[in-house]
C-alpha cells in the first residue's frame, strides 16, 4: 500500500528530517504511483543532500531525471556514479539512464547496451531484462536482442 508506506516515512521524517534512506524510501514509492514522478524527484534530491556520498541514492536520482527528460543532469549524475563505482547495479542503472534518454536522443542507444553489456557481464540484471520498463527504448535494437540471446546460451 504506496499511501501507507508514504504515511510511515513522513512520520519517520517528522522526527528525523535530514534521514537520508527515509528520504530515499520516499523517493521510491512515489516513483511508483501514477504522476509521482516530480515528488518522487524532489525526495531524492533531499536524500543525496542528506547523504552526498551514496552512489546509490544519485543512482536513483538520475534514474528518475531520466524518466522525466532530464538528459543532460541525468547523464551528468550518472557518469560521476559510474567513474565512483562500476559495480554490476550501477551499470545498469547506467543503462537504464542512457536507454530513457534515447527516447528523445538515438545516440544514447550504443552508450545504453554498452553500460548494460557491463552490468551483465558483472552478473547483474538478468532477471530484471524481461520486466525492467525503463530499458523499453532499447528492446527493438537487434544488438539488445543478441545480448538477451547470449545469456539463454550461458
Amino acid at each position: 500500500a504506496p499511501e501507507q508506506s508514504l504515511a510511515d516515512f513522513d512520520r519517520l521524517l517528522a522526527r528525523h528530517p535530514d534521514s537520508a534512506r527515509a528520504l530515499y524510501g520516499r523517493a521510491y514509492v512515489l516513483s511508483e504511483m501514477p504522476g509521482g514522478t516530480e515528488a518522487a524527484i524532489a525526495a531524492a534530491r533531499l536524500a543525496v543532500a542528506a547523504d552526498p556520498r551514496s552512489v546509490s541514492y544519485r543512482c536513483a536520482l538520475a534514474v528518475l531525471l531520466a524518466r522525466a527528460s532530464s538528459t543532460d543532469e541525468a547523464s551528468q549524475l550518472i557518469e560521476a556514479a559510474v567513474e565512483e563505482n562500476s559495480s554490476g547495479p550501477v551499470q545498469y542503472q547506467a543503462a537504464c539512464v542512457f536507454a530513457l534518454a534515447s527516447r528523445n536522443d538515438l545516440q544514447f542507444v550504443a552508450r545504453a547496451l554498452e553500460f548494460l553489456e557491463n552490468a551483465l557481464a558483472r552478473d547483474y540484471g538478468h532477471e530484471l531484462l524481461a520486466t525492467d520498463f525503463d530499458l523499453d527504448a532499447l528492446r527493438h535494437d537487434p544488438r539488445f536482442s543478441q545480448l538477451v540471446a547470449g545469456l539463454r546460451n550461458l
